[in-house]
C-alpha cells in the first residue's frame, strides 16, 4: 500500500471521525493529495466517509454505521421546530447515548459523561488527560453530546468547560466565574461576612484594591452579588452555601 495511504488510515484510527482539513494538517501533503488518497481508500472500502454538521468525517469501515446513524438522528433533532419538543426529547436522547455507550466498544460517551458529573466545569484538556484521549476523538464524542443536550457547555474567549445537563444554565455562569480562586475566596468571605469593603478584602487576601474591585465587576457581571453592595444576591446565597458546606445538588 502507498505509504501516504498508510499513513492516512493510522491517523484515522487513532483520531476516528477526523475531518479532511484537519488530516491534511496532519498528513502534512497537499490538498489535493489528500482527496486523491482518500478517495481511493474509501473506493477500496478501507475507509467509510459520513457526512454530517457541515464536514465528512473519515472512519474504518468498522466505527462508521453506527455513528452515521447517530448524525442521521442528531440532524433530525436540530431540525425540530420548536424549543419545547427539544425539551422533552432529552430524556430520551440520553437514556438513548446510555445505551449506547454501554453497548461493546461503545464505552467512551459514558466515560466522559461520569467525568463530567464528578468533575463540573472541567475543560476538554484535563478531560482528554483523565480519560487518556486522543484530541480527534474528544472532539467527535462532546459534539456529539452537546448536540444530544446531554451536557452543558460554557464558551468564555477560548476557556471551554463542560457541565453536567442537570445544572442550571445560570449556576453553570457562576461556577465558571468562580473557577478563579481568587473570586471564590471573595464570594465565599461575602456570603459570612457581608458588606466587607473592598480595602479590607485586599488586605485579607493580600492584593490590590483594584484587582479586588475588579473581581467585584465581575461577580456582579453574573448576579453573584448585589449590584450595588457587597453581599450575595438572594438566588445566589443558597448556592454559596452548597460550596462552602460541599452539599451535593439534588438532581
Amino acid at each position: 500500500m502507498h505509504p501516504t495511504r498508510q499513513r492516512i488510515l493510522e491517523e484515522i484510527r487513532v483520531r476516528p471521525g477526523l475531518h479532511k482539513s484537519l488530516l491534511r494538517n496532519e498528513v502534512g501533503v497537499a490538498w489535493g493529495t489528500i482527496l486523491h488518497h482518500v478517495r481511493v481508500l474509501e473506493e477500496e472500502g478501507d475507509i467509510v466517509a459520513v457526512p454530517g454538521g457541515g464536514r465528512t468525517r473519515l472512519f474504518l469501515p468498522g466505527d462508521a454505521e453506527a455513528r452515521e446513524q447517530r448524525l442521521v438522528w442528531l440532524s433530525e433533532l436540530r431540525t425540530e421546530p420548536r424549543v419545547e419538543d427539544k425539551v422533552k426529547a432529552r430524556p430520551k436522547v440520553r437514556a438513548a447515548l446510555r445505551v449506547e455507550a454501554r453497548g461493546a466498544g461503545q464505552s467512551t460517551r459514558a466515560l466522559i459523561l461520569e467525568a463530567i458529573e464528578e468533575r463540573p466545569g472541567i475543560n476538554k484538556s484535563e478531560l482528554r488527560r483523565r480519560l487518556g484521549m486522543a484530541w480527534g476523538s474528544i472532539w467527535y464524542h462532546l459534539d456529539v453530546l452537546e448536540r444530544s443536550l446531554c451536557i452543558r457547555v460554557h464558551r468564555s474567549g477560548t476557556d471551554v468547560h463542560l457541565f453536567p445537563l442537570k445544572i442550571p444554565r445560570h449556576e453553570v455562569d457562576w461556577l465558571s466565574v468562580l473557577r478563579d480562586a481568587t473570586r471564590r475566596h471573595i464570594a465565599e468571605h461575602l456570603l459570612l461576612h457581608p458588606d466587607t469593603s473592598a480595602r479590607q478584602l485586599a488586605k485579607r487576601y493580600g492584593i490590590g484594591v483594584r484587582h479586588v474591585r475588579r473581581q467585584l465587576a465581575r461577580l456582579r457581571e453574573v448576579a453573584l452579588i448585589e449590584p450595588d453592595a457587597a453581599r450575595p444576591t438572594r438566588a445566589a446565597r443558597a448556592f454559596l452555601e452548597r460550596l462552602v458546606t460541599g452539599t451535593p445538588q439534588a438532581a
